[in-house]
């Protein structure tokens, strides 16, 4: 039996997560931390983000991305959103992550996977 990631449905999505799983850890805070305002920026309704994140199970948090707070926290709003609201954040994180990647000097598959893959933004 194959079990699929809530995020391996959507390629975009699944691409933006193992990227954010693969780069270095300062920054992945850092582009977490963008997620979590540009998901706030584009939500009227901050007050049910704020709701929608106290109610979470705060469990066992085996997932790599439960393992740091601010992380653990963008990728669960991530989810309550609607693909049309998620891809123009997504494609906004892509940005985000290949600009600190490039500063770092980390660059490597992360921007040939960008470049070689089709990810439609339409």
């Amino acid at each position: 039996m194959q079990y699929t990631r809530w995020y391996d449905k959507d390629q975009t999505l699944s691409f933006v997560m193992s990227a954010l799983e693969n780069i270095d850890e300062q920054i992945r805070q850092a582009v977490a931390t963008d997620l979590l305002q540009l998901i706030m920026q584009k939500d009227e309704n901050q007050d049910n983000l704020i709701k929608t994140l106290d109610q979470q199970y705060t469990g066992a948090r085996r997932r790599w991305y439960d393992k740091e707070d601010t992380i653990h926290s963008s990728v669960e709003l991530l989810k309550t959103i609607d693909k049309p609201e998620r891809d123009p954040i997504l494609k906004e994180v892509l940005y985000t992550i290949m600009h600190f990647v490039k500063e770092k000097s980390e660059l490597g598959t992360i921007e040939k996977k960008f470049e070689d893959e089709y990810i439609s933004w339409d």
